[in-house]
């Protein structure tokens, strides 16, 4: 995914000036072009724990998907420091009814900021992997810049068909995880060999993937 060079310019600008939640929004609803949220949850759904480490309720800033399935959450620390250990207590917790979602945190003064995104590794036990941006002061921004520019849905859009209406059509998506999995597995040879040209094989058919999904697991690095 390309992303134009006005774009990371415009973005990094904001993160520069990412001093409240004001420029959160900017950021979301302007230029990554997320649907307009800005919901509080309720603060009653909240455990003992979520509520000793945040300040005020967690908002829902913003939406993506074509049934708003994916959510942009922020949350304030009551910490200075961004404790890693409060964001997973947040988390964990948020994700039982936010299980595809971008989670945004900053620390009381807004100063610093994590944008975190849950990985499941391939272990049986699916543990969960946390993948952090870091926007602040001393920070550079350069590669924050260039990993949440690729957050932009109109380019994420434009890596493949994504409608945002109404399309009605004369054949069946399956969505079934068997024909999900098929999809994230099934390479070129194997088209190849279901089409009899089992002779048009190439070097390196078999490792190659037929689809490119692009997620934000491809976004997020460790951390």
């Amino acid at each position: 995914m390309v992303v134009a060079l006005e774009v990371q310019q415009s973005i990094q600008s904001s993160l520069k000036n990412l001093k409240n939640l004001d420029s959160l929004k900017k950021l979301f609803w302007s230029q990554l072009n997320y649907e307009r949220e800005n919901k509080k949850l309720s603060v009653r759904k909240l455990t003992d724990g979520v509520i000793g480490v945040v300040e005020g309720e967690p908002l829902l800033l913003a939406s993506g998907g074509v049934t708003k399935d994916f959510h942009v959450i922020y949350t304030r620390l009551k910490s200075q420091d961004l404790s890693r250990q409060d964001e997973r207590v947040v988390v964990n917790h948020l994700l039982k009814e936010h299980p595809y979602a971008l989670f945004v945190f900053s620390n009381r003064a807004r100063s610093r900021w994590h944008f975190l995104n849950v990985k499941y590794d391939t272990s049986p036990q699916k543990r969960r992997l946390f993948r952090r941006i870091t926007v602040g002061e001393g920070e550079q921004l350069r590669t924050a810049t260039e990993r949440i520019a690729l957050l932009d849905l109109e380019n994420i859009k434009g890596e493949g068909w994504l409608p945002n209406y109404y399309v009605p059509t004369q054949y069946f998506i399956d969505w079934s995880k068997t024909a999900v999995k098929r999809l994230r597995t099934t390479s070129i040879a194997d088209v190849k060999i279901g089409q009899g040209q089992s002779n048009k094989i190439k070097a390196g058919d078999s490792t190659k993937r037929v689809l490119l999904f692009v997620t934000l697991n491809t976004i997020f690095v460790k951390g």
